[in-house]
């Protein structure tokens, strides 16, 4: 996953941006090896307040954001 995520920020071009991620078990980013490049990266844990963190974020101006929490929650994180 970490492999995907660098790629997909290298095609996109981002170079500042945020990431909100929750330890669910499974499907964790290792957060240490997306910034390895020298990308402006703001991470934010965030539990099941997903408010809080978009909030953080919002403060930092970052626009773009990478959410790696349990599909289970997609409806609580689209609130």
């Amino acid at each position: 996953m970490d492999k995907a995520f660098s790629d997909l920020t290298a095609y996109l071009n981002w170079t500042r941006m945020g990431v909100i991620y929750e330890d669910y078990g499974y499907g964790e980013l290792n957060i240490a090896n997306i910034a390895k490049d020298g990308r402006d990266m703001y991470c934010v844990r965030a539990g099941h307040e997903y408010r809080r963190a978009l909030a953080l974020l919002k403060a930092q101006g970052i626009t773009h954001v990478i959410v790696d929490t349990d599909p289970r929650r997609l409806r609580q994180l689209a609130r």
